[in-house]
Protein backbone atom coordinates (compact mmCIF):
# COMPACT_ATOMS: atom_id res chain seq x y z
CA UNK A 1 0.00 0.00 0.00
CA UNK A 2 1.74 3.66 -1.01
CA UNK A 3 2.15 5.92 1.68
CA UNK A 4 -0.22 8.63 1.49
CA UNK A 5 2.09 11.24 3.14
CA UNK A 6 4.83 10.14 0.15
CA UNK A 7 2.20 10.57 -2.16
CA UNK A 8 0.87 14.09 -0.98
CA UNK A 9 4.66 14.97 -1.41
CA UNK A 10 5.35 13.64 -4.62
CA UNK A 11 2.37 15.70 -5.83
CA UNK A 12 3.88 18.87 -3.93
CA UNK A 13 7.50 18.43 -5.37
CA UNK A 14 6.40 18.72 -8.92
CA UNK A 15 5.29 22.15 -7.84
CA UNK A 16 8.82 23.38 -5.77
CA UNK A 17 8.75 21.79 -2.61
CA UNK A 18 11.28 24.43 -1.47
CA UNK A 19 9.27 27.00 -2.75
CA UNK A 20 6.48 26.38 -0.93
CA UNK A 21 7.65 25.05 2.30
CA UNK A 22 11.12 26.21 2.39
CA UNK A 23 10.59 29.48 4.98
CA UNK A 24 10.44 26.13 7.29
CA UNK A 25 13.39 24.48 6.77
CA UNK A 26 15.35 27.65 7.64
CA UNK A 27 14.00 27.37 11.13
CA UNK A 28 15.53 24.12 11.51
CA UNK A 29 18.60 22.99 11.94
CA UNK A 30 20.85 21.76 8.43
CA UNK A 31 21.46 18.09 10.09
CA UNK A 32 17.78 17.70 10.25
CA UNK A 33 16.72 19.16 7.08
CA UNK A 34 19.53 16.44 5.31
CA UNK A 35 18.02 13.82 6.87
CA UNK A 36 14.51 14.75 5.69
CA UNK A 37 16.12 15.31 2.05
CA UNK A 38 17.67 12.42 2.30
CA UNK A 39 14.72 10.12 3.59
CA UNK A 40 13.02 12.53 0.27
CA UNK A 41 15.55 11.07 -2.24
CA UNK A 42 15.31 7.72 -1.07
CA UNK A 43 11.71 7.30 -2.23
CA UNK A 44 12.50 8.85 -5.69
CA UNK A 45 10.14 11.72 -4.77
CA UNK A 46 12.03 14.28 -6.95
CA UNK A 47 11.51 14.64 -10.97
CA UNK A 48 14.99 13.59 -12.78
CA UNK A 49 16.74 15.36 -15.23
CA UNK A 50 19.53 14.72 -17.51
CA UNK A 51 21.98 17.21 -18.88
CA UNK A 52 22.07 17.18 -23.01
CA UNK A 53 24.03 20.34 -23.31
CA UNK A 54 27.55 18.85 -24.59
CA UNK A 55 29.36 22.23 -24.12
CA UNK A 56 29.20 21.24 -20.83
CA UNK A 57 31.08 18.00 -20.63
CA UNK A 58 34.50 18.32 -18.73
CA UNK A 59 37.00 15.84 -19.58
CA UNK A 60 39.49 15.46 -16.39
CA UNK A 61 40.96 12.79 -14.31
CA UNK A 62 40.50 10.05 -16.45
CA UNK A 63 36.67 10.15 -16.81
CA UNK A 64 33.91 12.19 -18.50
CA UNK A 65 31.84 14.43 -16.61
CA UNK A 66 28.72 15.03 -18.09
CA UNK A 67 28.59 18.67 -16.14
CA UNK A 68 30.47 19.97 -13.86
CA UNK A 69 28.36 20.79 -10.87
CA UNK A 70 28.69 17.71 -8.50
CA UNK A 71 27.70 16.45 -4.69
CA UNK A 72 30.11 17.54 -2.09
CA UNK A 73 31.49 15.32 0.29
CA UNK A 74 29.58 15.17 3.73
CA UNK A 75 26.17 15.58 2.27
CA UNK A 76 25.83 11.30 1.34
CA UNK A 77 27.83 10.40 3.93
CA UNK A 78 26.33 6.90 4.00
CA UNK A 79 26.54 6.13 0.83
CA UNK A 80 22.93 6.33 0.57
CA UNK A 81 21.34 8.79 -2.20
CA UNK A 82 24.21 10.20 -4.66
CA UNK A 83 23.04 8.43 -7.66
CA UNK A 84 19.40 9.65 -6.57
CA UNK A 85 21.24 13.29 -7.12
CA UNK A 86 22.64 12.55 -10.22
CA UNK A 87 19.09 11.33 -11.91
CA UNK A 88 18.25 14.61 -11.10
CA UNK A 89 21.37 16.44 -13.09
CA UNK A 90 24.51 16.48 -11.07
CA UNK A 91 27.62 15.27 -13.12
CA UNK A 92 29.14 13.27 -10.24
CA UNK A 93 29.35 12.75 -6.21
CA UNK A 94 31.77 12.98 -3.80
CA UNK A 95 31.27 10.06 -0.89
CA UNK A 96 32.70 10.31 2.74
CA UNK A 97 34.75 11.40 4.21
CA UNK A 98 35.56 7.92 5.38
CA UNK A 99 38.22 6.82 7.62
CA UNK A 100 39.48 3.93 9.46
CA UNK A 101 37.77 3.56 12.58
CA UNK A 102 34.97 5.87 12.22
CA UNK A 103 34.24 9.45 13.80
CA UNK A 104 30.74 10.20 16.23
CA UNK A 105 28.80 12.97 14.69
CA UNK A 106 30.27 16.48 15.58
CA UNK A 107 26.92 18.73 13.23
CA UNK A 108 26.31 21.51 16.10
CA UNK A 109 23.98 23.54 13.60
CA UNK A 110 21.09 25.40 15.72
CA UNK A 111 19.22 27.58 13.39
CA UNK A 112 20.15 29.12 9.94
CA UNK A 113 21.60 32.20 10.59
CA UNK A 114 20.81 35.30 8.33
CA UNK A 115 17.69 34.00 6.28
CA UNK A 116 18.86 35.74 3.11
CA UNK A 117 22.61 35.56 3.06
CA UNK A 118 22.17 31.65 3.94
CA UNK A 119 24.75 30.86 6.30
CA UNK A 120 24.90 28.14 8.92
CA UNK A 121 27.53 26.78 11.22
CA UNK A 122 29.28 23.36 12.08
CA UNK A 123 31.78 22.12 14.55
CA UNK A 124 34.93 20.68 12.69
CA UNK A 125 35.02 17.12 12.44
CA UNK A 126 33.44 14.43 10.43
CA UNK A 127 30.12 12.27 10.37
CA UNK A 128 31.26 9.21 8.73
CA UNK A 129 31.65 5.55 8.15
CA UNK A 130 34.56 3.45 8.43
CA UNK A 131 36.11 2.53 5.11
CA UNK A 132 35.06 -1.29 5.90
CA UNK A 133 31.75 -0.48 6.43
CA UNK A 134 31.61 1.98 3.32
CA UNK A 135 32.59 -0.71 0.99
CA UNK A 136 29.88 -2.98 0.60
CA UNK A 137 27.62 0.13 0.07
CA UNK A 138 30.21 1.60 -2.33
CA UNK A 139 29.96 -1.99 -3.98
CA UNK A 140 26.44 -2.22 -4.47
CA UNK A 141 26.74 0.49 -7.18
CA UNK A 142 29.24 -1.11 -8.91
CA UNK A 143 28.07 -1.08 -12.72
CA UNK A 144 26.00 2.49 -12.70
CA UNK A 145 27.17 4.66 -14.91
CA UNK A 146 27.37 7.92 -12.42
CA UNK A 147 30.96 9.25 -11.12
CA UNK A 148 31.48 9.08 -7.91
CA UNK A 149 34.54 10.28 -6.03
CA UNK A 150 35.75 9.08 -2.47
CA UNK A 151 37.23 11.60 0.62
CA UNK A 152 39.55 9.54 2.84
CA UNK A 153 40.74 11.12 6.35
CA UNK A 154 41.75 10.31 9.73
CA UNK A 155 39.60 10.13 12.52
CA UNK A 156 40.15 11.97 16.09
CA UNK A 157 41.90 8.78 17.24
CA UNK A 158 44.41 8.46 14.65
CA UNK A 159 48.27 8.67 15.55
CA UNK A 160 49.58 8.29 12.44
CA UNK A 161 47.28 9.62 9.80
CA UNK A 162 49.89 8.61 6.71
CA UNK A 163 49.65 4.60 7.81
CA UNK A 164 45.58 5.06 8.86
CA UNK A 165 44.72 6.65 5.50
CA UNK A 166 46.79 3.86 3.42
CA UNK A 167 44.99 1.09 5.30
CA UNK A 168 41.34 2.34 3.79
CA UNK A 169 42.34 2.25 -0.19
CA UNK A 170 41.95 -1.04 -0.37
CA UNK A 171 38.55 -0.80 0.72
CA UNK A 172 36.96 2.27 -1.32
CA UNK A 173 39.43 2.19 -4.24
CA UNK A 174 38.03 -0.51 -6.70
CA UNK A 175 34.56 1.77 -6.60
CA UNK A 176 35.99 5.04 -6.96
CA UNK A 177 36.43 6.92 -10.01
CA UNK A 178 38.82 9.23 -8.34
CA UNK A 179 40.20 9.36 -4.33
CA UNK A 180 40.43 12.50 -2.26
CA UNK A 181 42.95 12.38 0.97
CA UNK A 182 41.51 15.01 3.06
CA UNK A 183 43.86 17.26 4.91
CA UNK A 184 42.06 20.51 5.27
CA UNK A 185 40.57 19.22 8.87
CA UNK A 186 42.58 22.01 11.26
CA UNK A 187 42.18 19.93 14.26
CA UNK A 188 43.74 16.93 13.05
CA UNK A 189 47.19 15.70 12.61
CA UNK A 190 46.82 15.34 8.78
CA UNK A 191 47.00 18.79 8.30
CA UNK A 192 50.45 18.76 8.90
CA UNK A 193 51.33 16.18 6.71
CA UNK A 194 51.31 18.89 3.84
CA UNK A 195 54.06 21.12 6.10
CA UNK A 196 56.75 18.11 5.78
CA UNK A 197 57.63 17.35 2.29
CA UNK A 198 58.88 13.95 3.34
CA UNK A 199 55.57 12.57 5.14
CA UNK A 200 53.05 14.21 1.85
CA UNK A 201 56.39 11.79 -0.20
CA UNK A 202 55.58 9.18 1.60
CA UNK A 203 51.95 9.08 1.61
CA UNK A 204 51.43 9.49 -2.08
CA UNK A 205 54.01 6.75 -3.11
CA UNK A 206 52.41 4.61 -0.56
CA UNK A 207 48.89 5.19 -1.54
CA UNK A 208 49.67 5.03 -5.49
CA UNK A 209 51.10 1.90 -4.71
CA UNK A 210 48.11 0.10 -2.95
CA UNK A 211 45.99 1.73 -5.14
CA UNK A 212 47.61 0.16 -8.52
CA UNK A 213 47.26 -3.27 -6.59
CA UNK A 214 43.25 -2.72 -5.60
CA UNK A 215 42.59 -1.39 -9.29
CA UNK A 216 45.19 -2.57 -11.32
CA UNK A 217 43.90 -2.18 -15.01
CA UNK A 218 42.28 1.87 -14.42
CA UNK A 219 44.22 2.82 -11.11
CA UNK A 220 42.13 6.09 -9.84
CA UNK A 221 43.59 9.25 -9.55
CA UNK A 222 44.48 10.59 -5.90
CA UNK A 223 43.91 14.22 -4.85
CA UNK A 224 44.23 16.39 -2.22
CA UNK A 225 42.17 18.44 -0.32
CA UNK A 226 43.88 21.20 1.03
CA UNK A 227 43.76 23.88 3.91
CA UNK A 228 42.16 27.18 3.79
CA UNK A 229 43.96 29.17 6.42
CA UNK A 230 47.77 28.82 4.55
CA UNK A 231 49.97 32.17 3.94
CA UNK A 232 50.45 32.48 0.13
CA UNK A 233 54.34 31.26 0.66
CA UNK A 234 52.94 28.16 2.33
CA UNK A 235 50.67 27.50 -1.02
CA UNK A 236 53.68 28.34 -2.74
CA UNK A 237 55.40 25.34 -0.82
CA UNK A 238 52.17 23.24 -1.10
CA UNK A 239 51.78 23.61 -4.69
CA UNK A 240 55.71 22.39 -5.77
CA UNK A 241 55.49 19.47 -2.98
CA UNK A 242 52.03 18.11 -4.87
CA UNK A 243 53.43 18.57 -8.45
CA UNK A 244 56.61 16.75 -7.25
CA UNK A 245 54.91 13.85 -5.79
CA UNK A 246 52.60 13.21 -8.26
CA UNK A 247 49.39 14.49 -7.06
CA UNK A 248 47.00 14.41 -9.49
CA UNK A 249 44.79 17.42 -8.14
CA UNK A 250 43.48 19.67 -5.44
CA UNK A 251 39.95 20.07 -3.82
CA UNK A 252 39.71 23.62 -2.56
CA UNK A 253 37.33 24.83 0.20
CA UNK A 254 37.10 28.40 2.23
CA UNK A 255 34.70 28.04 5.17
CA UNK A 256 34.09 31.26 6.75
CA UNK A 257 36.06 31.26 10.01
CA UNK A 258 35.29 34.49 11.31
CA UNK A 259 31.89 35.79 13.11
CA UNK A 260 29.78 37.37 10.49
CA UNK A 261 27.92 40.46 11.67
CA UNK A 262 24.74 39.61 13.81
CA UNK A 263 25.64 36.23 14.90
CA UNK A 264 26.37 35.68 18.49
CA UNK A 265 28.21 32.01 19.56
CA UNK A 266 28.38 30.95 22.92
CA UNK A 267 31.55 29.81 24.02
CA UNK A 268 31.04 26.31 23.56
CA UNK A 269 30.58 26.37 20.13
CA UNK A 270 34.01 28.04 19.12
CA UNK A 271 36.26 26.07 17.17
CA UNK A 272 34.26 25.72 14.21
CA UNK A 273 33.45 27.35 11.01
CA UNK A 274 30.82 28.75 8.67
CA UNK A 275 29.54 27.26 5.23
CA UNK A 276 27.02 28.71 2.98
CA UNK A 277 26.71 31.62 0.53
CA UNK A 278 28.94 34.14 1.99
CA UNK A 279 32.20 31.84 1.81
CA UNK A 280 31.91 32.27 -2.31
CA UNK A 281 34.34 35.18 -2.56
CA UNK A 282 36.94 33.73 -0.48
CA UNK A 283 36.79 30.52 -2.85
CA UNK A 284 36.89 32.41 -5.83
CA UNK A 285 40.21 33.62 -4.64
CA UNK A 286 41.72 30.79 -3.17
CA UNK A 287 40.69 28.67 -6.77
CA UNK A 288 42.32 31.58 -8.39
CA UNK A 289 45.75 31.50 -6.10
CA UNK A 290 46.04 27.67 -6.64
CA UNK A 291 45.28 27.66 -10.39
CA UNK A 292 47.79 30.64 -10.81
CA UNK A 293 50.75 28.90 -8.56
CA UNK A 294 50.48 25.35 -10.34
CA UNK A 295 49.97 26.82 -13.92
CA UNK A 296 46.93 25.04 -14.02
CA UNK A 297 48.97 21.72 -13.69
CA UNK A 298 47.15 20.57 -11.04
CA UNK A 299 43.09 20.19 -11.85
CA UNK A 300 40.88 21.68 -9.18
CA UNK A 301 37.46 21.24 -7.70
CA UNK A 302 36.12 23.94 -5.81
CA UNK A 303 33.60 23.37 -3.24
CA UNK A 304 31.84 26.28 -1.30
CA UNK A 305 29.16 28.81 -1.08
CA UNK A 306 27.92 27.78 -4.60
CA UNK A 307 24.11 28.45 -4.96
CA UNK A 308 23.10 29.22 -8.77
CA UNK A 309 24.56 28.41 -11.93
CA UNK A 310 26.62 31.89 -12.26
CA UNK A 311 28.36 30.82 -8.61
CA UNK A 312 29.46 27.93 -10.63
CA UNK A 313 30.67 29.74 -13.11
CA UNK A 314 32.84 32.06 -11.02
CA UNK A 315 34.78 29.13 -10.20
CA UNK A 316 35.41 27.69 -13.00
CA UNK A 317 36.28 31.27 -14.77
CA UNK A 318 38.73 31.43 -11.54
CA UNK A 319 40.08 27.94 -12.56
CA UNK A 320 38.40 24.77 -11.34
CA UNK A 321 37.48 21.98 -13.27
CA UNK A 322 34.57 20.53 -11.47
CA UNK A 323 32.40 22.48 -8.59
CA UNK A 324 30.62 21.09 -5.91
CA UNK A 325 27.48 21.87 -3.91
CA UNK A 326 25.71 21.25 -0.41
CA UNK A 327 24.18 23.88 1.28
CA UNK A 328 22.19 24.87 -1.72
CA UNK A 329 20.61 21.65 -1.18
CA UNK A 330 19.53 22.40 1.99
CA UNK A 331 18.15 25.96 1.37
CA UNK A 332 16.60 25.63 -2.45
CA UNK A 333 16.18 21.78 -2.26
CA UNK A 334 17.53 19.20 -5.28
CA UNK A 335 14.66 20.08 -7.20
CA UNK A 336 16.90 23.39 -7.94
CA UNK A 337 19.91 21.63 -9.55
CA UNK A 338 18.43 21.51 -12.94
CA UNK A 339 17.88 25.56 -12.68
CA UNK A 340 21.97 25.75 -11.62
CA UNK A 341 23.17 23.69 -14.56
CA UNK A 342 20.69 25.47 -17.38
CA UNK A 343 21.81 28.96 -15.75
CA UNK A 344 25.33 27.77 -15.86
CA UNK A 345 25.15 27.10 -19.91
CA UNK A 346 23.79 30.56 -20.50
CA UNK A 347 26.95 32.20 -18.35
CA UNK A 348 29.52 30.14 -20.63
CA UNK A 349 27.20 30.72 -23.95
CA UNK A 350 27.29 34.46 -22.66
CA UNK A 351 30.82 34.71 -22.57
CA UNK A 352 31.12 33.51 -26.25
CA UNK A 353 32.95 29.93 -24.92
CA UNK A 354 32.19 26.94 -26.25
CA UNK A 355 33.00 24.35 -23.44
CA UNK A 356 33.41 24.41 -20.18
CA UNK A 357 37.14 23.46 -20.69
CA UNK A 358 37.49 26.29 -22.70
CA UNK A 359 36.48 28.80 -19.70
CA UNK A 360 38.41 27.31 -17.32
CA UNK A 361 40.89 29.80 -15.49
CA UNK A 362 39.61 32.16 -17.77
CA UNK A 363 39.57 35.41 -15.43
CA UNK A 364 43.49 34.78 -15.09
CA UNK A 365 43.75 34.37 -18.98
CA UNK A 366 42.41 37.48 -19.24
CA UNK A 367 44.60 39.13 -16.52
Amino acid sequence: MQNPILSLIRKVTRKDFFSLFGFVFKMLSPSFVKKFLIFLLKDRVFESYENTDQSLRVDVFGSSFNNPIGLAAGFDDEVEVVDELCHMGLGFGELGTFTLRGSEENFQSTKFFRKQSAIFYRNNGYHNLTCKQASPKLALRRGKKNLVGVSLGEDQHSKDPVEDIVKCIPSVAPYADYLVVNLSCPDYLGAKILQNELKLHDLVKRAKEVIKIAVPLKPCPLLVKVPYDIPVDAKRVLVERCLSCGIDGLVVSGPLLKVPEGVILREADYGGFFAGQPVGEDVNNLIKEYYYLSNGRLPIIATGGVFSGKDAYKRIRAGASLVQVYSVLLYKGPEYIPTMIKELAECLKADGFNSIEDAIGADLKKA
